[in-house]
């Protein structure tokens, strides 16, 4: 059994959190950890030390998730993903066969496993 959670990777607002209620009344219930200045607080991450998989959008200049090793982790897939901030505003909304590519940045989405963790996958 498998939960998503965040982990400390630079950013430093509010993140999105599991619904604290059932229906109807979950998404008007309201976590104990929200605030009113979209600040980061500690009960919404994962330390990294308690996760056995990984994604992570490998973007220029980002240092990556607090604790990171490579060393201890095993990539399994990585997958190009714009990066809209160093593409321009044109060919990110239009294809053009040939010219897009040349203008676009891409950054990876990286799926990573841990090495000392025992890989479990299924055939779908």
């Amino acid at each position: 059994e498998f939960s998503v959670s965040f982990v400390e990777a630079g950013f430093d607002g509010l993140l999105p959190s599991p619904f604290v209620a059932a229906a109807p009344a979950g998404s008007r219930a309201v976590p104990t950890h929200f605030n009113d200045q979209n600040r980061a607080v500690a009960e919404q991450f994962m330390p990294l030390l308690a996760c056995e998989w990984l994604v992570d959008l490998q973007l220029p200049g980002d240092a990556g998730p607090v604790g990171f090793n490579e060393d201890e982790w095993t990539v399994l897939q990585s997958m190009p993903f714009l990066d809209t901030a160093a593409s321009p505003r044109w060919s990110r909304a239009l294809f053009l066969p040939g010219l897009s590519f040349k203008y676009n940045v891409f950054a990876n989405y990286t799926v990573f496993h841990r090495k000392s963790a025992q890989l479990h996958l299924q055939a779908p």
